[in-house]
């Protein structure tokens, strides 16, 4: 049943809505876990990261594949109808190891003010493209595998560890920028439309792509120039189709979603509202608080 789903997708990036629903389902019972057993937070985050990183790696092990959905020509025709793609690149389990990093890198953070609110990094900028350039070499690192004849070990130790090692280099990032205050100001201006419209480009952005791919009539010889020239393309017009898609959808759901709430504690505020002139005092028979009107 689940086969059959996975090959009838609406879009082809439309797995992650899937695996973010899911995830976030996951999430909300281990925040209340550690809710609840606040001392365990550390342990249990520790204990989900290391349990999905060896999932990913037992799904290649298991069924001798790559690390990770290669994009072929011959495997973009159609990516669902390849096992490596439908059991390994989309399913939730292989893919909730950088969810559970960035609990953990919340859990980092909020410690970290809380217990050391004056707390800087040193040498922020340094560590940030330090972190920026390691991001960018690691994502080459897979090349390795095309060069090189297939290999089943060194398959699992890079499905073990690759999504762990560049989600823990994002959070870092994160954290580094949250903690110094690095981008406020001017910058605050820019980043935070744009943020706004980064899952709109996501979700948008790729059928440019498809379009740009699906149209040619003849095969396209990229060079230097031509790849500069699409990825600034394709960079303008996702953003363009994020805006329309958040002024049509996003926006007024959310705006509606904000009344729904403020109208739901407005009510709750009003049922509650004591009567004027009340005075509290604590019940000697019961022990709860009664309120006497004068």
């Amino acid at each position: 049943m689940i086969k059959t789903i996975s090959r009838q997708q609406c879009m082809i990036q439309s797995w992650y809505m899937a695996c973010d629903l899911h995830l976030c389902a996951v999430g909300i019972l281990i925040v209340y876990f550690v809710w609840k057993f606040p001392k365990c937070e550390k342990i249990v985050l520790i204990i989900a990261i290391v349990v999905s990183c060896f999932i990913s790696a037992y799904v290649v092990y298991d069924h001798k594949f790559y690390p990770t959905f290669f994009g072929f020509i011959s495997n973009l025709k159609y990516p669902p109808s390849h096992e490596d793609f439908t059991l390994l690149y989309i399913p939730t389990h292989t893919r909730a190891t950088p969810y559970f990093v960035g609990m953990f890198a919340g859990h980092v953070y909020r410690t970290t003010r809380a217990r050391k609110p004056d707390f800087r990094f040193p040498y922020p900028t340094l560590c940030l493209w330090t972190i920026v350039g390691g991001c960018v070499l690691w994502m080459m690192s897979v090349f390795y595998f095309f060069v090189h004849e297939y290999s089943m070990w060194a398959s699992v130790l890079y499905a073990l560890v690759f999504r762990l090692i560049y989600s823990a280099m994002i959070s870092a990032f994160i954290i580094i920028s949250a903690v110094n205050t690095c981008y406020t100001g001017s910058w605050t201006l820019i980043l935070a439309p744009l943020g706004r419209l980064t899952y709109g480009v996501y979700m948008g952005g790729l059928s440019i792509q498809l379009f740009y791919v699906a149209s040619a009539r003849t095969q396209i010889y990229f060079n230097q120039l031509l790849i500069s020239w699409v990825v600034i393309g394709d960079s303008i017009f996702g953003f363009i189709i994020a805006f329309i898609l958040y002024m049509l959808i996003e926006s007024p759901f959310e705006n509606l979603l904000k009344l729904f709430i403020n109208k739901i504690k407005g009510g709750k505020n009003k049922t509650e509202e004591r009567t004027p002139n009340a005075v509290e005092m604590i019940s000697p028979h019961t022990g709860h608080a009664i309120e006497i009107n004068s």
